[in-house]
């Protein structure tokens, strides 16, 4: 998508850059150029190859332009909110596709009878009680060359329906997921627990693919390492027993969640943790709590650092990269 202020992201002053696109955060380019038959695309150049050329169509199959022709909506929040995306709704195939409420599933080919068959597997199942719950399979995991069924039954997690990769949207010359939930597409949900293969083998590939491809790019990465080399240099020198520089961290979210309950003190992580981290391990805490005294029940029992601590290894980093 265009260049837009990302939640979050864009409340620092100076002259950093505060409009981001995802290939600020991941290398599309690289991931483009190293596998064959996947090629990823700007929406700068969607528009210029696909849309002034003709190609998109409304509803009524005439050809539809990009609104003023206009091809780069880098930095227009508004414009692309209330003009772009209006637009690219209504040339396009939105699958109605909520992770909460069905899970999409891809046949194993292009065949109808392929999606059907799919789809009887599903009826026939509700008819017969439905799925087991997701517990079932703590522990006794099912194998991944496991047949679709047995693979459906660890996968559904109580959804209702499959939403199926059919002949309508394999045919459809453009699918927009808008990701908003009022008209479907948001998918605020891990792609692992969603999405559906038939055939195993196109699963696990899938699945190796994000794992070996998809990752930031090299100058957060990098960034990254720099902290986790100080943090382990930091837990070595403190312990001469702790040779490998082992250290724990936590993730904890304090400023932008909308329900008062899920904030938890600092006295109980420690209580929920103290039986795990022995007292005086280095700790690392990702947080966006501004007021470091909050963590004071925790810091009398472990060594704890924080992303400040190490401003010095992120001198030439755009803050608005460093998260929360």
């Amino acid at each position: 998508p265009p260049e837009q202020n990302i939640y979050l992201l864009n409340k620092r002053s100076g002259t950093h850059k505060k409009s981001f696109s995802f290939a600020d955060f991941f290398p599309l380019d690289t991931l483009s150029s190293e596998q064959d038959g996947l090629d990823i695309i700007s929406t700068n150049e969607f528009l210029r190859r696909e849309g002034l050329a003709g190609n998109l169509k409304d509803g009524s199959g005439q050809s539809s332009y990009p609104p003023n022709n206009r091809t780069d909506w880098n930095g227009m929040q508004r414009d692309v909110t209330s003009v772009l995306e209006p637009w690219l709704q209504n040339i396009s195939v939105i699958p109605s596709w909520n992770p909460e409420d069905c899970m999409v599933a891809f046949p194993t080919s292009r065949k109808a009878q392929n999606s059907n068959s799919l789809q009887l597997v599903w009826d026939d199942v509700m008819k017969s009680g439905g799925f087991p719950a997701p517990d079932k399979f703590i522990g006794t995991p099912s194998s991944v060359r496991s047949s679709s069924i047995k693979r459906l039954y660890e996968n559904n997690k109580e959804r209702a329906s499959l939403c199926i990769y059919n002949e309508t949207l394999q045919q459809a010359p453009l699918l927009h997921l808008p990701g908003k939930n009022d008209i479907g597409g948001r998918l605020l949900v891990h792609f692992y627990a969603f999405l559906f293969f038939e055939d195993w083998k196109q699963d696990l590939w899938t699945k190796r693919f994000v794992r070996d491809h998809l990752r930031y790019v090299d100058e957060i990465q990098c960034a990254a390492a720099r902290i986790v080399h100080a943090i382990r240099k930091r837990a070595m020198e403190r312990s001469s027993q702790n040779k490998y520089g082992i250290f724990d961290a936590f993730h904890v979210r304090r400023g932008d969640f909308q329900y008062k309950k899920t904030r938890v003190s600092a006295q109980d992580m420690y209580d929920i943790s103290k039986d795990e981290i022995p007292d005086g391990m280095t700790v690392y805490i990702a947080t966006d709590e501004k007021d470091k005294d909050f963590f004071n029940n925790m810091a009398t029992h472990f060594d704890l650092v924080f992303l400040d601590d190490f401003k010095d290894l992120l001198e030439n980093v755009n803050p608005n990269l460093f998260g929360m």
